[in-house]
């Protein structure tokens, strides 16, 4: 008799233990992430050049370049055009009416249009932004104009993003009623 019960306990353990195992495994599993969505406005641009004018020639051995921005038929100020040669950059800003002037030693170059008017929050705003041109190519003593048409976009992005806590989440919530 005391064997049958002996028996007993030790199956009445082995399947205590075994729920209490299968129970913490089971909450553990339906412990999901806590998932956040974010939704953010997100600007690239686009372009092409219009027009690559030689309109004269200058008595200087540099090439001199005027050139026009335009953004929706409109001048587009505060826009930023670095000329690349090789490792050396040459900068300049439109003005309010989207004019510009700059002055070149002959060669060939990349062009990089930065729209300055566009702010990204993100660590990679600059990629956003800037449209690049290659291969122009100057002659010294050429005076020439370039007509260069942009076009920025802004579109919508949603982000899903996990915490693993409830804590962090509410602190995301948080921070997200703040802005």
């Amino acid at each position: 008799m005391t064997n049958y019960f002996l028996n007993r306990i030790i199956t009445i353990k082995y399947y205590l233990t075994s729920f209490l195992f299968i129970g913490l495994i089971s909450c553990s599993i339906v412990n999901k992430p806590y998932t956040a969505t974010e939704i953010k406005h997100e600007w690239s641009i686009i372009g092409e050049i219009k027009e690559n004018n030689l309109i004269g020639f200058t008595d200087t051995l540099i090439v001199s370049i005027n050139g026009k921005v335009s953004e929706y038929d409109i001048g587009a100020k505060n826009i930023e055009l670095e000329f690349l040669k090789e490792k050396k950059i040459y900068k300049t800003k439109t003005d309010l009416n989207g004019n510009f002037k700059l002055n070149l030693p002959e060669g060939i170059y990349q062009l990089k249009v930065k729209n300055l008017n566009i702010t990204n929050f993100e660590s990679y705003a600059s990629e956003y932004n800037t449209i690049t041109f290659n291969n122009l190519n100057f002659k010294s003593r050429e005076l020439r104009e370039l007509i260069i048409y942009i076009e920025s976009i802004g579109e919508y992005v949603e982000y899903y993003k996990e915490y693993k806590s409830e804590k962090a989440y509410k602190k995301h919530l948080k921070e997200q009623y703040r802005k």
